[in-house]
């Protein structure tokens, strides 16, 4: 008898193994049909900035406008990189949120709105659609500098335990797009 006990406990481990996969495979699908899983949408991210001219428009004049073709991010994925508009502003079906960061500590004399960066980002139907960067944020990063380092994005090393990613930007500036030192 001990040998039809042993069998049943095989059994049962093996219908374990099989649900805890049909488990897993229904979370994977419930992530791509409901589209809540934030890191299938940052994977398809990167896989748009891999084929960058595909996937996206670029403006180069006042400043940088990178209008997204197929968006893939939502509003609600700014919380995920702790990221909080200083104001929102609703135009039409879009939503502008704008952003805006200041030098934290001036030195002596300093006036720390002329170190400030900022950063719209349009939203329709919730998906980010375009980002709008100012002229003066390219003083000292060429935009042609910009946007290789987005380029190299899609083929980044991710870490999602530690939450990085690591890339390598390979480009041939001329010295007057090269960035400061």
């Amino acid at each position: 008898m001990r040998g039809s006990g042993k069998a049943a406990r095989e059994r049962t481990g093996t219908a374990r193994r099989v649900w805890r996969g049909v488990a897993v495979a229904g979370a994977a699908a419930a992530c791509l049909l409901l589209g809540g899983c934030i890191y299938l949408r940052l994977l398809e991210l990167k896989n748009q900035l891999a084929s960058f001219d595909r996937y996206f428009d670029v403006d180069l004049r006042d400043g940088v406008k990178i209008t997204c073709r197929k968006p893939v991010l939502l509003d609600e994925d700014m919380a995920f990189f702790q990221l909080a508009p200083e104001s929102r502003e609703r135009v039409g079906v879009a939503e502008r949120w704008h952003f805006r960061w200041i030098k934290a500590y001036a030195a002596p004399g300093e006036n720390p709105a002329n170190y400030e960066v900022t950063a719209d980002f349009i939203y329709v139907d919730h998906k980010l659609t375009r980002i709008l960067l100012p002229e003066r944020l390219f003083v000292f990063v060429p935009k042609h500098f910009l946007l290789e380092m987005l380029k190299a994005f899609g083929h980044a090393n991710v870490d999602k335990v530690h939450r990085t990613a690591n890339a390598t930007v390979h480009v041939d500036l001329t010295p007057e797009q090269a960035p400061p030192l």
